[in-house]
């Protein structure tokens, strides 16, 4: 999971640039934009990356190798069903002025998980939402992976992060899905 606010586009492309094509895991985005503008980033990802990148909608199933956009206006629920993931889009009041808040998706696959199944990215943005999600993760032994501060636009939401402590590792956009994958499990990648 990827938390993402000020400067990302260009930060997510230098992200999905280093992830490798085939993998056995799906990538969710939670990036602080308004309707409308979401869909738009998901297409310029695609065709930039040529990675499979696709806005959020209702009934989406997480798949290994996709990667899935949070809808601009809606909160994104992920819900668990079996071993799958399951996109619900909310529209619940903002959160930390946010909608989609990256807290809201944290924390509710937080609520979810049994063991190692996830891994938190922070990338560059203003304010703290993520922050919270992030603790709670910790707190069930998920690794936060933070972008590293002299690579920030604005070191907002990775300093909310890195001040109680909770960061596992930092790095640079390009090197950020290389940490994360140092966590998981890799059985079966293609």
């Amino acid at each position: 999971m990827i938390g993402s606010s000020t400067g990302e586009p260009q930060t997510l492309q230098d992200v999905f640039n280093n992830m490798p094509k085939k993998r056995n895991y799906p990538t969710v985005v939670v990036q602080h934009m308004p309707p409308v503008f979401t869909e738009q980033l998901a297409k310029n990802l695609a065709r930039v990356t040529g990675h499979d990148v696709q806005e959020a909608r209702d009934g989406v199933r997480l798949r290994p190798g996709n990667i899935v956009i949070a809808k601009g206006g809606f909160h994104l629920l992920l819900q668990k069903d079996g071993k799958d993931w399951v996109c619900k889009l909310d529209s619940g009041l903002p959160v930390n002025s946010c909608r989609p808040s990256v807290d809201v998706t944290f924390e509710c696959v937080a609520k979810q998980i049994r063991g190692p199944e996830t891994v938190a990215c922070m990338l560059t943005g203003m304010g703290s939402d993520g922050a919270e999600g992030c603790r709670i993760l910790s707190e069930r032994n998920v690794p936060i992976v933070n972008q590293e501060a002299s690579s920030c636009v604005v070191y907002g939401l990775p300093r909310a992060v890195d001040e109680p402590g909770i960061t596992t590792v930092r790095a640079k956009p390009p090197f950020l899905i290389h940490e994360a994958e140092k966590f998981m499990l890799r059985p079966g990648l293609p």
